[in-house]
């Protein structure tokens, strides 16, 4: 997938979920979600603070080399482990604990989803994760 599509796709799936969530009642914003611990707002509010971190990685400079693929980046490790999981929960729910509504949660998903395509779009596409620098493995012949 080229950069031009994969930004695309982003800014397509945001607004998507964005406008679904315009759907969900206050009520139930508070609701237990199927995936425990996790409240309906809560997830919401972990996708919007994992997609927060985009623009400072996106803004550093590109490391020289990657220390590990994207594959090890996500090995099971205690990042994973329910210490791991509890810290980000906690703050999910802090940062959902901070809006006074879900509409307030998904006007705040919305500018924050807006800010990286705008960096994407200007074409700072290449970072690093949080951690170590990463690299991800393309297949022959396709372009990034």
């Amino acid at each position: 997938m080229n950069r031009d599509r994969a930004v695309e796709a982003f800014r397509l799936e945001a607004g998507q979920l964005a406008r679904a969530m315009t759907e969900v009642s206050e009520a139930e914003w508070r609701l237990p979600a199927r995936c425990e611990p996790w409240k309906v707002c809560d997830l919401l509010a972990h996708v919007r603070v994992v997609i927060a971190w985009l623009p400072d990685m996106l803004t550093v400079p590109a490391p020289v080399r990657a220390e590990v693929s994207a594959a090890e980046y996500y090995r099971p490790d205690d990042r994973f482990a329910p210490e791991g999981n509890a810290t980000r929960t906690a703050l999910a729910q802090a940062h959902a604990a901070e809006h006074v509504s879900g509409t307030v949660l998904v006007e705040d998903f919305e500018a924050t989803c807006q800010r990286v395509d705008r960096l994407c779009r200007a074409g700072r596409t290449r970072g690093r994760r949080p951690g170590k620098a990463t690299s991800v493995r393309r297949k022959p012949g396709r372009s990034a």
